[in-house]
């Protein structure tokens, strides 16, 4: 299945100068894809995760993107969480990390077909809850610097680093992203205790990253019942525009999954009522949500969006 080409953005506004403009309503971001994946049937708990997906079902990943698309989300994120070399290397696809990032985005590209900006995500080197399995810096410098030099070839309208572990690699991935020039978008993954699961708390977190002009901040892969406090905190700190993607549960210490209050889409959409009044601009769903979700963000707040596609 060849991927080629780029559909034009939504329209001529950039996401930054979008966001400026949709001061009193989210943008509605999408949901996972990797637990999307495996919901239809997809094997993803091997080397490579969601990322192979692009070698073994890219039609598969093209089906979950449109899909979210039809429910009305408005940033896709292109499947570029497991594309960095040194993961493709774990299942045999060293050397492919440009293309694969590449082919990533032009099938969300294809997806949206000009009704959803794409942003490329910026994952940890290691496994996103361990933060012992951060690499030396000189190769985090190297790796992230290297796939942002993709994700910019490929054309993304945004990056979003998301869910790393370690602050000093959410730092280096920041930093990468903002001397290639690109926009930046940071989500926090936080514990239990609202600190990053290095230990890091959020305002250390936040100043660490604040000289890199982030578009929004904000946290995702966490449980429904977490986020409020968490915003709380982000916006006692900063005034940046607020970027939530939560989880249906939580991932116990046994690595046994919970389901809790977020995999009750109505509950979830109650929740997120209230992060909206709580400077939230970004709005979307992480592990264990669906298409389903999105659609019930978008029924509820579509009519406060000031803008239609073009």
């Amino acid at each position: 299945m060849s991927f080629n080409g780029r559909v034009s953005k939504i329209n001529e506004l950039s996401l930054a100068q979008r966001l400026k403009r949709n001061k009193s309503s989210p943008l509605i971001l999408d949901g996972p894809t990797g637990t999307e994946l495996a919901a239809r049937g997809f094997e993803v708990d091997r080397p490579g995760w969601s990322a192979r997906a692009l070698v073994e079902a890219p039609e598969l990943l093209l089906e979950v993107q449109k899909d979210y698309v039809k429910a009305g989300a408005q940033i896709l994120t292109a499947n570029t969480f497991r594309t960095h070399e040194q993961n493709l290397g774990k299942w045999g696809q060293q050397g492919r990390s440009k293309e694969l990032t590449i082919q990533a985005v032009c099938i969300a590209r294809q997806a949206a077909k000009g009704k959803a900006y794409v942003v490329g995500s910026l994952a940890p080197l290691g496994d996103c809850y361990s933060p012992e399995e951060t690499p030396p810096k000189s190769q985090m410098v190297h790796s992230h610097h290297r796939m942002v030099q993709h994700l910019a070839d490929a054309k993304v309208d945004a990056v979003l680093v998301e869910t790393h572990a370690s602050c000093e690699e959410l730092e280096i991935a920041s930093q990468a992203v903002f001397e290639q020039g690109l926009a930046l978008i940071v989500s926090l993954s936080l514990n239990s205790e609202n600190t990053m699961y290095d230990g890091t708390p959020i305002k250390r977190a936040l100043a660490g990253i604040a000289g890199f002009s982030p578009l929004a901040i904000g946290m995702n892969c966490l449980p429904v019942e977490q986020v409020h406090s968490a915003l709380d905190e982000m916006n006692a700190i900063s005034d940046l525009p607020k970027i939530v993607y939560a989880n249906s549960g939580r991932l116990l210490s046994s690595g046994i999954w919970e389901q809790t209050a977020g995999a009750n889409f109505d509950q979830h959409l109650e929740l997120a009522k209230s992060w909206i009044k709580n400077n939230v601009r970004i709005l979307g769903g992480c592990c264990g949500t669906s298409p389903a979700l999105i659609a019930k963000f978008t029924e509820t707040f579509q009519s406060q969006i000031s803008w239609k596609y073009s």
